[in-house]
């Protein structure tokens, strides 16, 4: 059986890594439900309780990486420099 340990870790950069970790994650999984949600509403009979439900997480993850709250506040422009143009254009 394995047994995990932990460790207490009172480091600024690790709050940041943890931060950009969380943000990473939030911008990643969107993705990931946007995709799924075209795809459920590409659908011959598609299926409005999951489109309903993927379009609230999808929202929900999406925005968490713009606000503030448990995460520090990282400027916009920060994360926004990581998208290409495209992307720029959608989230204005």
């Amino acid at each position: 059986m394995v047994h995990h340990e932990f460790v207490e870790i009172d480091l600024p950069e690790a709050k940041t890594l943890s931060d950009l970790t969380g943000i990473s994650f939030d911008l990643e999984t969107a993705h990931g439900f946007a995709a799924k949600l075209r795809e459920v509403i590409g659908a011959s009979n598609p299926d409005f309780t999951l489109i309903d439900a993927l379009t609230t997480a999808m929202l929900v993850r999406y925005s968490r990486a713009f606000t503030s709250g448990s995460r520090q506040n990282l400027k916009e422009e920060a994360l926004l420099a990581a998208f290409d143009e495209e992307q720029r254009t959608s989230h204005k």
